[in-house]
């Protein structure tokens, strides 16, 4: 027999194929991989910096965007037009124009996406006026408009989901003498009739608590699941300072499809505050124990509940412990991210977008609030959190089950790209995708704030390095006009100021100054500044707010 001739096999190696294939490979890449793929070769780099594609994917990842729809009607090289403009005027700080509208007695607010929503409710009539303002921008071709709606309750708790055409309302009553029945209502924005996808009009869901007015409700909504909280109130004030002071009060948390009906689970325990990590999970801030010294962050995956009563914990995180002596009886703990997981980013799906803000590059904001000092404010990245989100799954009844096995600060925060800032006062640390809004303030007559500055800090690195290179800018905390703040050195909170130990956190961040202004509140959003102005001619008749929107794109 004869043997075939032996023939070296060559390997096929990336750069053998062609561009077309190649340009379809790369476009898979997020943008820190894109820069190092140009660093391989002279083919590459002259490939990722010619294919019109892979700029615009490049400049995406840099911007902390994604792409829209395919079905929007732009080119690539419209889309990287309008992204351009877009990260220019958000860099800038430049207003493209204001709109001005007055609200009369407030009762519920809610900001989700490119919609600002409020309630006005009628004593008399014990009904609720909903207003929806979806605001335009000039930069991603969005439309306004406005929908205006009365349902037959008294809403105490409230949000909105452009995407979903979803608002969701709910009112509270005494059920027994230590419960309360909610009844949540899900209703087309754009008919204000009932939602013709929820497979029922109204969820009833009993909580444990005795009914009182200050009771907090806060609602989100994600996708196909809603969360609801409710935080028992407690009444520090009087001669029952004693009997409270180990007494902290706890949250009814719980979450349901709301396509469907069903509990996915509750729980009841000292949960301060919640947030949607991304379609399937929600980040609960949780008091560990009943003294609250320290924090910790508790991730669930609700599509893994293999029973209500239980919840399914990927992964908790502990925050640095609090000095014994900040109990005040307890700080005010909240988490703010924005925006949260939704296919269209919160627009409705009419409006054909170029592009929106990825989820992904979205930061945390953890404040602790003390009294009578400045609360200091945790940033971190979403990305700083997921890679502790594959450790291996637990079921837990308690969520103090999760603090023996809690990462400690020091191994997830310290070297976890956070940063601690100081911010002076409460509901006005806003963010939205990298970017954060939060200002100093003064007390004026009859309540009125001053904003001494309004601040816009954003955490994008990869747009840190970008604008290191091409903007003029100062690191030192006086503002010079018209010059963005580079912030690039660690800051230490010394041991025994907040915390039991010192903390020190590195994250760099840009700081952009958006003038002055006398402002209850403001937010942040995709394209626009909200500001929230309070109490005009007509405050002794009645609570006048008015809302200044400032587009910025």
């Amino acid at each position: 027999m004869f043997e075939k001739p032996y023939r070296a096999v060559r390997k096929l190696l990336l750069c053998d194929l062609p561009d077309e294939l190649l340009v379809k490979i790369l476009l898979n890449l997020d943008g820190y991989s894109l820069l190092q793929a140009q660093q391989i070769n002279v083919r590459l780099c002259k490939l990722i910096r010619d294919e019109k594609a892979l700029q615009y994917s490049l400049e995406l990842s840099i911007a902390g965007m994604e792409d829209g729809p395919e079905n929007a009607p732009f080119t690539v090289e419209e889309r990287m037009a309008r992204l351009k403009d877009y990260v220019s005027a958000w860099e800038g700080l430049r207003c493209q124009g204001e709109e001005t509208f007055t609200v009369r007695n407030p009762s519920i607010w809610a900001v989700t996406g490119g919609l600002v929503s409020y309630g006005e409710i009628s004593v008399q009539t014990g009904t609720t006026k909903l207003v929806f303002r979806k605001l335009p921008s000039r930069t991603r071709d969005i439309a306004d408009r406005t929908w205006i709606h009365e349902v037959p309750v008294a809403v105490q708790l409230f949000t909105a989901d452009l995407s979903r055409d979803l608002f969701v309302f709910g009112s509270a009553r005494p059920s027994t003498p230590s419960s309360v029945s909610l009844r949540i209502g899900f209703n087309h924005i754009s008919t204000g009739r009932r939602h013709t996808q929820a497979k029922h009009p109204f969820i009833d869901h009993e909580v444990p608590f005795e009914f009182t007015e200050p009771t907090i409700f806060e609602v989100l909504v994600c996708q196909t699941y809603m969360a609801v909280s409710c935080k028992e109130f407690i009444d520090y004030d009087g001669d029952n300072w004693e009997a409270v002071r180990n007494h902290f009060p706890k949250t009814s948390f719980f979450v349901y499809d709301w396509l469907t009906g069903e509990l996915i689970f509750q729980i009841t325990d000292h949960i301060q505050d919640f947030t949607f990590l991304s379609d399937k999970d929600v980040l609960l801030l949780v008091t560990p124990k009943a003294p609250p010294y320290a924090y910790m962050l508790v991730v669930v995956d609700i599509n893994n509940q293999h029973s209500p009563e239980r919840c399914s914990v990927t992964t908790s995180l502990l925050l640095p412990e609090l000095v014994p002596h900040l109990r005040d009886p307890q700080p005010d703990v909240s988490v703010h991210s924005r925006p949260q997981f939704t296919p269209m980013g919160g627009f409705a799906t009419s409006d054909r977008i170029p592009f929106r803000t990825a989820s992904e590059s979205r930061i945390l904001a953890i404040r602790l609030e003390f009294e009578p000092s400045w609360p200091p404010v945790v940033f971190v990245p979403l990305l700083t959190i997921k890679p502790f989100m594959n450790s291996e799954m637990r079921e837990v009844s308690r969520l103090s089950e999760c603090a023996e096995q809690s990462v400690p600060w020091e191994v997830w925060g310290a070297n976890g790209s956070t940063r601690v800032m100081e911010a002076p006062m409460s509901d006005v640390c806003c963010t939205w995708g990298s970017r954060c809004i939060f200002f100093r303030s003064t007390f004026l007559e009859r309540w009125r704030i001053r904003a001494e500055r309004v601040k816009i800090c954003d955490f994008n690195l990869l747009s840190l390095k970008r604008r290191m290179g091409t903007t003029e800018f100062q690191q030192t905390d006086a503002p010079s006009p018209g010059l963005p703040r580079l912030v690039l050195d660690p800051n230490t909170i010394a041991k025994g100021t907040y915390f039991e130990e010192s903390v020190t956190t590195s994250l760099p961040y840009w700081v952009d100054y958006a003038g002055m202004s006398e402002t209850l509140n403001a937010f942040i959003l995709e394209d626009h500044i909200v500001f929230v102005h309070g109490f005009g001619p007509d405050v002794d008749k009645d609570d006048v707010y008015t809302l200044r929107v400032s587009q910025i794109s």
